[in-house]
């Protein structure tokens, strides 16, 4: 048997090399901690910058949205075939309110060279719908970009806020058109350019089973005059 004394010391020597083990192995995941923060924020970094400098089209929307990064976004849209890029920025400011009740959650800002034109408030029941739920489409079918934007869901459906394209003042505006959308709850809208028609497929829950309804099928230049149709509990 080791003295007392030796056996104390080979006891304390074996604690601290076990706290300097453990020093050693918290200092390492610090460090790939502070490495992997810096790669996720170069790339976040490369990735506003990349799309700070792309043009984006409809074929971008259908694809992804742009990205938000602290809650704000800056991208160029090409909004017409014959019109200079307009700049899009998002900003999320959303006010305090109960949970899945309508509130204000931001704005969008656009502009062209320079020069603001135009400030949408935004309304959702999700405080980060404008990051994460933008999009732009051709939902009147006159060859021009309109926005839309998240208003309230459910499992399996939305209804969206469109703002269309005015080629004579070069703003979004509201209109009969967007007036009636509103009011259309669907798995997603789909404007089918070819036969000028919008699309609204509808899915609903029927015990364990999901039924595809039959999509709610709206002509965009007559679309008051179809709001009677079979399919209407997909409307308010």
């Amino acid at each position: 048997m080791w003295p007392d004394g030796l056996h104390y010391s080979a006891m304390f020597a074996s604690d601290y090399e076990r706290a300097e083990s453990l020093r050693d192995d918290e200092a390492r995941r610090h460090k790939m901690r502070q490495i992997l923060v810096l790669t996720v924020a170069m790339f976040l970094t490369a990735a506003v910058q990349a799309q700070s400098e792309k043009v984006f089209t409809a074929e971008d929307f259908s694809k992804n949205a742009p990205q938000c990064s602290s809650g704000t976004a800056n991208f160029m849209v090409q909004v017409g075939p014959k019109l200079p890029a307009y700049q899009i920025r998002l900003v999320e400011n959303p006010v305090i309110a109960e949970r899945a009740t309508l509130h204000h959650v931001g704005r969008i800002e656009i502009s062209q060279a320079g020069s603001l034109l135009q400030t949408i408030e935004v309304n959702s029941i999700w405080d980060d719908s404008l990051c994460s739920f933008f999009e732009m489409t051709d939902v009147n079918f006159d060859g021009y970009l309109d926005i839309a934007v998240l208003r309230d869901a459910g499992a399996k459906w939305a209804r969206r806020d469109y703002y269309v394209f005015d080629s004579t003042s070069g703003r979004f505006v509201s209109d009969s058109l967007t007036e009636d959308l509103a009011q259309v709850k669907s798995s997603g809208i789909v404007p089918d350019q070819e036969r000028e028609q919008i699309q609204a497929p509808f899915v609903k829950r029927e015990g364990r089973r999901m039924i595809r309804r039959p999509s709610l099928a709206l002509a965009s230049r007559r679309l008051g005059a179809r709001m009677a149709h079979p399919f209407n509990h997909m409307l308010l």
